[in-house]
């Protein structure tokens, strides 16, 4: 969108704009634990949790055949249901109303409608707040959570719950790759160039393709490309 249509939408939605960018501030980690301690708690315990069975539980059962064809399953159901809430967020229409009325579902709408409006917000957005816990709620921790007790139950076997587990870790990075396609780390650091190689080999979404996703969805309403992990 333009600036004048960025400007529409803004005041259009000016209670809940005013409440995105607040949430959205850019603060330091420690900051962010203090106002959501259980929240991070949880996150860090799942993501220690599931290290543990990843590599002392699930990995020394398979073969290396069945750990490669895992992380290609697992990245690939990343990719494919990421675009798939990408879409239905993309897809969701919003009427202006107070922030609390918005469900949880409506307010996530609500961030991919504004960044249709201003595609460049990732580059200001609190990063971990912004991509790892809100993804790690929406999507990381509902997955671990089933792996881990599917696997503790006996209701799945290694190559499940590692696939499962793999989806799962690989979803959370997916507002990170989704940060980078829009430029977010340049190419003089070195967390920057690392992203612009895997962007080049095409392992994590390069900025040529989700420019398109852009360009056909706001101006000739042709949807395509949700997806945002590779």
């Amino acid at each position: 969108m333009d600036q004048l249509e960025r400007e529409a939408f803004e005041r259009a939605f000016a209670e809940e704009f005013k409440a995105y960018e607040l949430e959205n501030e850019p603060k330091a980690l420690l900051v962010r634990f203090r106002e959501r301690p259980f929240k991070h708690l949880i996150l860090f315990g799942l993501l220690y949790l599931s290290s543990q069975w990843i590599f002392f539980e699930w990995v020394p059962q398979l073969s290396v055949e069945q750990i490669v064809a895992s992380c290609f399953t697992g990245v690939f159901l990343a990719d494919f249901l990421t675009g798939f809430i990408h879409m239905w967020c993309d897809m969701t229409p919003l009427e202006p109303v107070t922030v609390e009325k918005r469900s949880p579902a409506q307010w996530s709408a609500f961030g991919f409608h504004y960044h249709h409006a201003n595609a460049q917000n990732w580059n200001t957005n609190d990063i971990w707040y912004g991509a790892i816990v809100r993804a790690g709620f929406l999507f990381y921790v509902p997955l671990a959570s089933l792996s881990l007790l599917m696997s503790n139950y006996g209701f799945a076997g290694p190559f499940t719950c590692l696939t499962m587990s793999l989806c799962g870790h690989s979803g959370l990075l997916t507002q990170i790759f989704h940060a980078a396609a829009h430029g977010r780390w340049g190419s003089d650091t070195l967390i920057g160039k690392a992203i612009i190689l895997l962007q080049k080999m095409r392992l994590v979404l390069p900025p040529s393709v989700h420019r398109e996703h852009h360009k056909y969805f706001v101006r000739a309403k042709y949807h395509n490309r949700f997806a945002t992990t590779s």
